[in-house]
């Protein structure tokens, strides 16, 4: 990890997991910085869940860094029973020159094992095949740390089943160009402007401090989560002070000083947890001082947006009104699967700053974003429907921005593959059964056992069929393969041969004269370095 990132976790304010992947996205040269638009945390909020709630080191809670899906960059994860099946993968991703992070328990992990039982995110940067053992990070203490795989490998598999999965950052869609930037300051504007805080947190605080228990296991609580508070303070502030500088939205002084004066109470109640005496360091007033530049950061960044808007209404009155004739934003529709599918079109940019797209269905509202594409879920099959896009800004909409198209959905009732039985050449695990492939439920799959190319799957449609189109939606592709069908289930004709196979949804339409009761993929080489993984298996008859 470069030094010169170590400034990033001074206040201890973000979780684990967060600060894994940060590291990663410094390192690479992201601008990090623009992401922080919405790191100011409420002191309402701060104070529910660590005073009122009692959460234990709380971090803090915003879109921020959990989503960076807006600059092409994914979190991707994979389910695996023990770290010993996931070996496969993880050492696919290091031969990418991948960082895997994973949840570990922290009992078993020498650096962690101190602390009190609990879970932790750590990054494994490579593995040592003559040494068996892991390359660790978990910044920003431990950087290019062997450990003996042993250690890692209890702590991964005495997870609970709900984390045993291992995630990597996907980049290859990275991009950050200057209409993103715009959107994010936008969408910084909107969300402080509803701030409306009476900061009630600091006479709490002090309220606390003035009245401490009398016995010091509860006194050493007290003071651990009301520096857990400062922390998140701190840091909140310093990160959207860390926004104003990379936008050059405006130099505000209030948020570096109020992020050393917190950084300040937060030492001293550190001194405070391991039983020093803190009555002279005249903490209250330094709270009160706080609170008070607190209200005038609120009221200064408020009256500088205001001063923004008005701003751009000015600088683009003539020419709003000059643009009366409806501009074609080139909406299209791709069909993802039969009631499911994704809009996109050519991204608007205006002088001023965009709120947004608005997507409306049948002229009702659906949903919002700041990208020029949007998925639709959950569609009603055999089903027309009328889409809509407007184009938004703090005036409001801008009418001559619009489109629409209609489209419409498939008709599920034609898979007659839907619950009927399946049979396959193995399992994954006790999860990826066979069932998912036809069981209509979304976000369910198969898997076939890691490393073998020779797989299969079949479905007993019960009953003769003619069958025109056969749909398989990959998660883990085959590179190579037959569609097959069979009267009985043992003499079986192949019908398809795709020695191409890219993955995602692969679709064979217009086939003719197929008639049979039993129908199989038939792998015969694998496209990625684990098994055959399918969503669907969907088969439509005549």
């Amino acid at each position: 990890m470069n030094v010169n990132h170590l400034h990033y976790y001074r206040y201890r304010h973000i979780n684990c997991f967060i600060a894994q992947y940060l590291s990663e996205l410094l390192d690479k040269g992201i601008p990090v910085d623009y992401l922080f638009y919405d790191s100011y945390i409420d002191t309402d909020v701060i104070m529910n869940e660590i005073i009122v709630n009692g959460e234990t080191r709380w971090a803090m809670q915003a879109r921020t860094l959990k989503d960076i899906s807006i600059i092409g960059i994914h979190i991707l994860h994979r389910y695996f029973p023990n770290l010993l099946s996931a070996y496969p993968y993880m050492k696919n991703k290091f031969e990418e020159n991948k960082i895997v992070y994973l949840w570990v328990s922290q009992s078993f992990i020498p650096h962690l094992a101190h602390l009190p039982s609990g879970i932790h995110s750590i990054g494994i940067q490579g593995y040592e095949e003559t040494e068996k053992s892991f390359i660790i990070s978990d910044v920003p203490g431990l950087v290019g740390h062997s450990y003996d795989e042993r250690h890692i490998q209890d702590a991964f598999d005495k997870l609970e089943e709900e984390y045993k999965f291992i995630y990597y950052l996907y980049d290859k869609e990275y991009s950050f160009p200057e209409e993103t930037i715009q959107l994010l300051i936008s969408d910084f504007e909107y969300n402080f402007m509803n701030i409306n805080e009476d900061l009630t947190l600091y006479d709490r605080v002090i309220e606390l401090l003035s009245n401490p228990p009398l016995n010091r296991d509860e006194q050493e609580i007290l003071y651990t989560h009301l520096e857990n508070v400062f922390a998140v303070v701190a840091g909140s502030r310093y990160f959207l002070s860390k926004f104003f500088k990379i936008t050059r939205y405006s130099d505000i002084d209030q948020l570096i000083e109020i992020s050393k004066l917190s950084e300040n109470i937060q030492n001293i109640l550190r001194k405070a947890i391991v039983g020093g005496n803190i009555t002279k360091y005249n903490v209250e007033e330094k709270i009160m001082k706080l609170k008070s530049l607190e209200q005038e950061n609120i009221k200064t960044i408020k009256e500088l947006i205001i001063h923004k808007r008005e701003q751009y209404e000015n600088n683009n009155e003539t020419q709003n009104k000059s643009q009366s004739m409806a501009v074609d934003i080139g909406l299209k529709y791709k069909s993802i699967d039969l009631n499911r599918g994704k809009l996109e079109w050519v991204d608007v940019i205006q002088d001023e700053y965009l709120y947004g797209y608005e997507i409306f269905i049948d002229d009702k509202w659906c949903g919002s974003t700041l990208l020029n594409s949007y998925e639709l879920v959950n569609l009603n099959y055999d089903t027309s429907y009328h889409i809509r896009v407007r184009v938004k800004n703090f005036s409001g909409y801008i009418e001559q921005y619009n489109d629409s198209v209609t489209i419409h959905t498939g008709n599920k009732r034609m898979n007659i593959a839907l619950g009927k039985p399946v049979y396959c050449s193995s399992e994954e695990t006790s999860i990826f059964t066979k069932e998912n492939v036809n069981n209509g439920i979304d976000g369910t799959r198969w898997g076939s056992v890691v490393g073998s190319d020779q797989e299969w799957i079949c479905i007993d449609l019960l009953e003769t069929a003619r069958i025109q189109r056969v749909v398989l939606n990959w998660e883990s592709h085959a590179k190579c393969y037959t569609i097959d069908v069979s009267d009985d289930n043992v003499t079986w004709e192949t019908i398809i041969v795709n020695n191409h196979g890219v993955g995602g949804v692969e679709e064979f339409n217009n086939l003719q004269n197929i008639d049979c009761r039993y129908i199989r993929m038939n792998g015969l080489m694998r496209g990625t370095t684990w098994g055959y993984s399918l969503w669907d298996f969907e088969v439509y008859a005549v």
